[in-house]
């Protein structure tokens, strides 16, 4: 899961080097330290759960104090983002897939998408699994180089992720092609 950790200016040249602590990381943990770019207003922090339970993360530094976020570590069905990891062109169209672990209920599941990066990727706010599918597909496109992190959300389900890297010059691929022997194809 992502934590967001923000600050209430921006972080100076160098970024801003917060300290991280988890009360009981058997668990969820977080790395040690986050830095908050120069110029941001923060960051956004992974939280590893190990257990369910419960836990305390705590965010300090010398001159700005220190702030706590609760979390509470539970076994909640997943929502997947596919593919998990890709790398598309820029203003090339890209088809992801969001798939629920069940069959949506009647009236659908409307899925709530976060994109931490909406100059380097552009994706709809939210994806609707019609009643009685399991997933639905969707466009997002590249805008800029860089890397955006998307996120599925729905009450009762635990976060789907994907880490999409845009390239202005990037060879791609698709995932895969269905083909029958002695059969031709065209990808685009």
């Amino acid at each position: 899961a992502s934590l967001r950790l923000a600050v209430s200016a921006p972080a100076p040249t160098g970024g801003l080097g917060i300290d991280l602590t988890s009360s009981v990381p058997s668990v969820a943990t977080v790395a040690s330290r986050a830095t908050v770019p120069a110029g941001e207003y923060g960051a956004d922090v992974e939280v590893q759960a190990n257990a369910v339970g419960t836990t305390s993360i705590t965010a300090s530094h010398a001159t700005l104090g220190s702030a706590a976020a609760f979390i509470e570590v539970v076994n909640l069905p997943a929502l997947e983002l596919l593919p998990t990891a890709p790398t598309i062109g820029v203003q090339r169209p890209t088809v992801m897939t969001l798939r629920a672990p069940q069959a949506a209920p009647a009236g659908g599941l409307t899925v709530t998408l976060g994109n931490s990066d909406n100059t380097v990727l552009r994706a709809p706010a939210s994806v609707l699994i019609p009643a009685g599918q399991q997933s639905a597909s969707f466009e997002v496109t590249g805008l800029a180089d860089g890397t955006s992190r998307l996120s599925a959300q729905a009450e009762g389900f635990a976060t789907g992720l994907s880490t999409i890297t845009v390239r202005g010059k990037a060879l791609v691929l698709p995932s895969s092609i269905v083909v029958a022997p002695g059969a031709q194809t065209q990808s685009t």
